[in-house]
């Protein structure tokens, strides 16, 4: 027997009436039991007389403790429990009834807190017991320190809150449910988003809290739960979905239902993630809407046309009929380029408003009208008969000619040349189609103006011909007669720590109006027709060439600019246009970084492989390759990380409404974060307001062009000086 147990058995025995031993055993070999009983205990195990105190202890208990057998016996067992627990402990009835003397002894269970010897406490658990049949004064306690399990349970209640509190604070709606679909929790989020409480869905069926639609049919369709505990799979809702919300209202929602398992696997419920893609939607709709639309006029713009073009020319060649139900009628103002030299550009502005208006009152509502250029609009009449297209045409000659537009002490009216040509199945091609009104409508000019000109069978073989040797010949005539000039506009950089070399962006002109190979601001009224050829891109690049080294010649110690050189789409299918640039740089001396091309993000886009193998030659000749018009489109995002490029120019209708609508301005970010990664030159056109040139400092563009930055001049002045040191901007 242990000393220390020997002690305190002895002691226990010297107490008169405090004994726990049986008088019947004087030889002490059931209090010997007893106490190897109590050391062989894994939990601390304590033997108390009649008045709570100890009289025995085994070693778990002194250490659980941290008091010796000898301090520890006599004590009252209540000391080692922290007063606000006494109450619980003394109301805990150990023994059973004097007056049911047959019940077996029974023991009680709590569990709380006990004090250390050094003041500390730990959780245990306590459970008392009737020593022998119930009938002994003493009673057997135990003490079962449970702190790793405390541990555990308050780690997992941080879990929960941590999840609960992660739950309620993304923006994502989360709603769990049972295996029958029932609704068991829903988020901060989710109740915004649904209209419906927490307590007040639980336990309805998810069907209830968040019913579906089909946008398009209206008709009620299976949400992702359901599919989810039927299949046993994570699945996601398609598009055109809406939530039907408890106060009535409809929301536009993407969302993902994946299956709840145990650690076994096996499965519990389902968890719902969802979120409102209202906003998505109207940045993607306002994107199409960009991209589908003329700025100036709200009318479609010619890539929109062309979609409808193919689609016409689609049902013709599938068609069985035989009566020509589409027609395609091409206008072109008759002395719009006076208007724009006598009142300039913002009363050419006003005038091709007015003039879609008028022209919008006689279209059928079915029509569709197009600005395919700065004076020229097309207009796209279905189901509709010869007879009835002239009657419209003639309607619009006879308006536009009756229009009158006020500016200060003048009046302008203009008149207007119509090209018109029927649809039918031998017209393969949409550049065909528009190539023959297009010619159509020059004959109608040629004749005096202010007619309608409709194509014959004839018509059809020789008017693209026609058309390309019409506009050589114009493009060849100005040139010669000094009509085609250079204009230069300052880039302004917003970080000149970067990067102080000078750039600017050069535009091509004619005089009186803007050709088709202007800034990014191509929808500007006054757009003069050029050939689409190379010719045109070939002496546009041997005339900056030509010109850098007549600056060179009177700035022999300035630093080289960066000139942006504008090209039309025939860019990507010369194979003689980069060989060519190659020789007069050479012949001229001019360094080849000097220049960078320019295309617009739609041409580059429409062809990619002639862009990648124009800009491969391009980097190996060391000029750069320019996109203007980024962001035009929203497909566009997704090319722009790959093409080669060295410089972005934001499209223009962005930047100017960047300062008063988040999604555009939104958009001006992303591509200026494309650039950042890509580390490609950013560049925001249009900034003509102090105000938006702030606002573009905090959307991380790296430079700006526009009136606010510096204006529009020409590149060649009239004392014969060459104006690229007008590139230099103070910053």
């Amino acid at each position: 027997m242990p000393r220390r147990t020997a002690a305190l058995r002895t002691r226990a025995h010297a107490s008169a009436g405090e004994t726990c031993v049986n008088d019947e055993d004087p030889s002490g070999v059931g209090a010997a039991i007893v106490d190897s009983l109590l050391d062989g205990a894994r939990d601390a195990t304590f033997v108390l007389n009649p008045k709570g105190d100890l009289t025995a202890a085994n070693t778990v208990g002194e250490r659980l403790l941290g008091w010796s057998s000898d301090e520890l016996h006599g004590r009252p067992f209540l000391a080692f429990i922290p007063e606000r627990f006494h109450r619980v402990v003394e109301h805990r009835p150990t023994t059973v009834p004097a007056d049911s003397p047959t019940d077996p002894p029974t023991s009680t269970t709590i569990t709380l807190r006990a004090l250390r010897r050094d003041g500390t406490e730990v959780p245990v658990e306590i459970t008392r017991h009737p020593l022998g049949d119930g009938t002994s004064p003493c009673t057997l306690v135990t003490l079962r320190d449970v702190s790793a399990s405390y541990r555990a349970r308050e780690a997992l209640l941080r879990e929960k809150e941590v999840a609960v509190s992660t739950l309620a604070s993304i923006g994502d709606g989360v709603v769990t449910t049972d295996l029958e679909g029932n609704v068991s929790y829903l988020n901060a989020a989710a109740e915004r988003l649904t209209g419906w409480r927490m307590f007040e869905a639980m336990g309805h069926p998810i069907m209830v809290v968040m019913p579906l639609i089909s946008e398009a049919s209206r008709l009620p369709v299976e949400g992702p739960i359901a599919r989810c505990l039927r299949e046993e799979r994570s699945v996601e809702s398609p598009e055109g979905m809406m939530l039907l919300r408890r106060d009535g209202t409809e929301m536009p929602f993407g969302d993902s239902a994946s299956p709840i398992r145990e650690i076994g696997g096996r499965m519990t419920g389902a968890v719902l993630v969802f979120h409102d893609t209202s906003e998505r939607r109207r940045i993607s709709r306002a994107l199409a809407y960009d991209a589908a639309h003329d700025p100036l006029t709200g009318v479609a713009n010619r890539t929109a046309l062309e979609r409808q073009l193919a689609r016409v020319l689609a049902e013709v060649r599938t068609s069985t009929g035989t009566e020509v139900q589409h027609v395609l009628c091409y206008f072109d103002l008759d002395r719009f380029k006076v208007i724009n030299d006598t009142g300039g550009h913002a009363v050419g502005d006003v005038v091709l408003r007015r003039v879609v208006e008028v022209i919008g009152t006689q279209l059928r509502r079915r029509d569709t009208l197009a600005r395919v250029g700065g004076d020229e609009f097309v207009a796209l009449l279905e189901h509709c008969t010869l007879e009835e297209a002239e009657r419209i045409t003639t309607a619009c000659c006879a308006a536009i000619d009756a229009l009158r537009v006020t500016s200060g002490d003048h009046t302008f009216s203009l008149g207007v040349s119509i090209g018109m040509v029927p649809i039918t199945r031998e017209i393969e091609r949409t550049a065909d189609l528009l190539k023959l009104a297009d010619a159509m409508c020059y004959r109608a000019k040629h004749s005096g103006g202010n007619r309608v000109q409709m194509a014959s069978d004839h018509d059809a073989g020789v008017a693209q011909d026609d058309l390309e040797a019409r506009r050589a010949v114009r493009a060849a005539q100005m040139a010669q007669q000094g009509e085609l000039v250079l204009h230069v506009r300052p880039i302004l950089s917003l970080h000149p720590e970067q990067d102080a070399r000078p750039r600017c962006e050069l535009i091509l002109h004619a005089l009186g109006g803007r050709v088709g190979m202007n800034g990014p601001e191509n929808a500007d009224n006054g757009v003069v027709r050029l050939p689409v050829g190379p010719e045109a891109n070939r002496w546009i690049v041997h005339q900056v060439v030509r010109l850098l080294a007549r600056w060179r010649a009177t700035h022999p110690s300035d630093t080289w600019p960066q000139c942006i050189v504008p090209l039309t789409s025939a860019a990507l299918q010369d194979d003689r246009l980069v060989p060519l640039l190659g020789e007069v740089l050479t012949e001229h001396g001019v360094p080849a970084s000097a220049l960078s091309l320019r295309l617009s993000e739609a041409d580059a886009l429409g062809n990619v492989p002639a862009t990648l193998r124009l800009a491969t030659s391009l980097t190996a000749l060391g000029c750069g390759l320019t996109l203007s018009e980024c962001g035009k489109s929203l497909d566009a995002f997704a090319q722009l990380s790959t093409l080669p490029v060295n410089q972005l120019i934001v499209c223009g209708s962005h930047v100017a409404k960047a300062v008063r609508d988040p999604i555009h301005a939104g958009i001006v970010r992303a591509i200026a974060e494309i650039g950042v990664h890509r580390r490609i030159t950013t560049i925001a056109p249009q900034v003509d307001t102090p105000e938006l040139l702030a606002a573009l400092r905090t959307l991380g563009i790296g430079y700006v062009l526009g009136d606010a930055v510096a204006p529009l001049r020409p590149l060649v002045g009239g004392d014969g000086e060459v104006g690229f040191s007008q590139g230099v901007v103070s910053h």
